[in-house]
């Protein structure tokens, strides 16, 4: 065995761990992807509040970075749920001090949705109950509408105009402003988007010359201008069933479906199921999960689309968007081990750093992507490979020395798994503890009671983002089928 490509990211194959690409991955935890086809450590979080009683406490329903044409400085939003209202506060200090509050009236259980407009130098927000809010950056309003008053509680900023639903009519419509004016939605800016299943509109993106509309049981493509007539059609039956899933790409739009991940463009009415290496999460032979309450976020640093299924739990998956050194696209998966995300923002400006921050259920936001521990917890990498016949022909083999080429502070774990065995047979370790560096290591399996016709490699590197992975080989011995003797390759 020798592989020196991990890109293809982590598959689930129900059990038979032979049948997934070469270059993939049966467990691929806590690591991200080289150019090369090599893995690292991913990076780790830490605490941006001090505690949840420094501004905010209870389940975070928003976080959103404001931005500012000029008159008034970058802001930091967080919206919080204590089960009787929601509260929006700004973080006044920059550094985690939630301190300033904008409103504490809100509707619980209602999630805040937000959309900046930069013609108006303001966000807009709405939760589907409260109305239409205006901040700019110092102050919180409500709009006065004239005509339809919009309530949300999807919202967008497309083509000069405010885009947003409606909660009476959330089956079926979606209303736009006048250009560049948030105070006027006429009753005929409407598009109908009603369906025989009936399912509620779920996200509104706009990408490109198309305004997405995205419903549980479909998606929408809006084209042209609504004064003029456009052009409304229900192009693809892969519906968005977490509306806290939609993100904006610059591949598209990313968002969860009941059958998995997908990116759609606005046109191919399949578009691409991201997940299917990891399908059996979502459907399996004996079962589906259908996941409402996710919460998914593009991280533009990264070039990647993290997702918690269950912000109940700490568990999340990162599906990158890798750019290999043959010139290729292509979505590879891995395992978050600590993805604590019931909220998701992302500073993208050119004063910002790309940072992606997080909001939980419990009144704590934190930043990822950041420094080489889990918030003074050290990061495990865990890796398996794809099952590897020894020989062609299927001959029974085994594993007699184990290499690899790493850049690392540590040891590592090397365990052998044969014919697919959920445990390593036998594990060896290799590498010295030490200084940083590039270590070239080979040693002995000096247990060889265990063989198979195939091999996995499970290891296992506890350290941070400084560990790499770049060649993990093996020296088998083979038996041939018609002599008791085993031979080297």
């Amino acid at each position: 065995m020798d592989l020196k490509d991990f890109t293809g990211g982590l598959f689930d194959p129900e059990g038979v761990n032979f049948a997934i690409p070469p270059n993939g991955l049966l467990t691929a935890d806590n690591l991200e992807f080289l150019r090369s086809g090599g893995i690292r450590g991913r990076r780790g979080f830490t605490s941006y509040i001090t505690s949840a009683t420094a501004g905010l406490t209870n389940q975070i329903v928003l976080l959103w970075r404001h931005y500012s044409n000029g008159t008034a400085a970058n802001s930091f939003l967080a919206a919080r749920d204590n089960s009787t209202t929601v509260s929006l506060l700004r973080d006044g200090t920059g550094t985690g001090g939630f301190s300033s509050t904008l409103i504490t009236s809100w509707t619980t259980a209602q999630r805040v949705y937000p959309a900046f407009w930069p013609q108006r130098n303001s966000t807009f927000l709405v939760n589907g109950s409260n109305g239409l809010y205006r901040y700019d950056g110092t102050n919180l309003n409500t709009v006065t509408n004239a005509a339809v008053n919009v309530n949300g509680p999807f919202i967008t900023v497309w083509k000069s105009r405010l885009w947003t639903s409606l909660s009476t009519e959330l089956d079926r419509s979606i209303y736009g402003s006048n250009v560049n004016d948030e105070t006027n939605f006429p009753a005929g800016n409407q598009l109908n988007v009603s369906d025989p299943q009936g399912g509620n509109i779920s996200g509104l993106v706009g990408f490109s010359d198309a305004l997405i509309i995205l419903k549980e049981t479909n998606l929408w493509r809006f084209i042209g201008d609504i004064q003029f007539g456009g052009q409304l059609t229900r192009y693809s039956d892969q519906g968005c069933i977490a509306n806290q899933s939609p993100a904006l790409t610059p591949y598209g739009v990313i968002y969860l479906a009941r059958d998995g991940v997908r990116l759609t463009d606005g046109l191919d009415p399949e578009g691409v199921e991201l997940s299917a290496p990891i399908r059996p999460l979502f459907v399996s032979r004996s079962s589906q999960a259908v996941y409402t309450t996710a919460v998914g976020k593009w991280h533009a640093r990264k070039n990647a689309y993290y997702i918690n299924l269950l912000p109940s739990a700490t568990v999340g998956y990162v599906c990158t968007a890798l750019h290999t050194v043959q010139g290729t696209l292509q979505f590879a998966w891995t395992r978050h081990d600590s993805l604590f995300m019931n909220a998701a923002a992302s500073w993208d400006s050119e004063a910002d750093a790309g940072q992606l921050y997080t909001g939980d259920n419990n009144g704590m936001v934190w930043e990822y992507d950041t420094g080489t521990t889990d918030n003074a917890t050290a990061i495990t990498t865990r890796l398996q490979t794809v099952s590897v016949p020894f020989s062609p022909d299927l001959k029974v083999g085994r594993a007699a020395y184990v290499r690899a080429l790493v850049r690392s502070e540590g040891t590592l774990s090397v365990g052998q798994r044969y014919d697919n065995a959920t445990a390593n047979d036998t594990s060896i370790t290799l590498g010295t503890t030490g200084a940083i560096r590039v270590q070239d290591v080979r040693g002995v399996v000096s247990n060889q009671s265990n063989h198979g016709q195939f091999l996995s490699l499970y290891l296992t590197a506890s350290g941070s983002y400084d560990f790499e992975l770049h060649v993990l080989s093996t020296e088998d011995s083979i038996k041939p089928s018609s002599r008791r003797v085993w031979r080297h390759d």
